[in-house]
C-alpha cells in the first residue's frame, strides 16, 4: 500500500506516544495530578493512533506474506481476498483516527 497524505503524521505521532509513555513514568508527572491527567488523556489518544498503526501494520505485513506464499502455494491466494478487505478496514481506521478533532471534545462537561 502506497503511503497516504492523511498518513504523513503517523511518524511524528508514534514518536510522541514513546515520549508521553517515558513522561507518564516520569516521577514529575506522577508527583502532580493535573500534569498527569492532561499527559494521561494525551496518552490515551496517542494510544488509539498506535493500536491503528499496529493493526494497519500487521495487515499489510499478513497480505504481502500471503501475495509472497501464493506464488507457491495456490492455497494461500484463497485469504488474499480477506486480508485486501482487513487492510482496507485498518487503513480507513487509522484514517479516522488522525482526522481534525474539535478541541472542545477533551473538555470537562461542568
Amino acid at each position: 500500500m502506497a503511503a497516504t497524505d492523511e498518513l504523513g503524521a503517523l511518524g511524528p505521532l508514534l514518536q510522541e506516544y514513546e515520549q508521553v509513555e517515558a513522561q507518564m513514568a516520569d516521577p514529575q508527572t506522577l508527583g502532580d495530578p493535573q500534569l498527569m491527567r492532561r499527559v494521561g488523556r494525551r496518552y490515551a489518544e496517542l494510544g488509539r493512533v498506535k493500536a491503528a498503526a499496529d493493526r494497519l501494520s500487521s495487515a499489510s505485513g499478513d497480505l504481502e506474506a500471503a501475495r509472497e506464499l501464493a506464488a507457491e502455494d495456490r492455497s494461500f491466494a484463497d485469504e488474499i481476498p480477506a486480508l485486501e478487505e482487513e487492510e482496507a478496514a485498518a487503513h480507513e481506521a487509522l484514517v479516522k483516527i488522525l482526522a481534525p478533532r474539535d478541541p472542545e471534545d477533551a473538555m470537562d462537561v461542568i
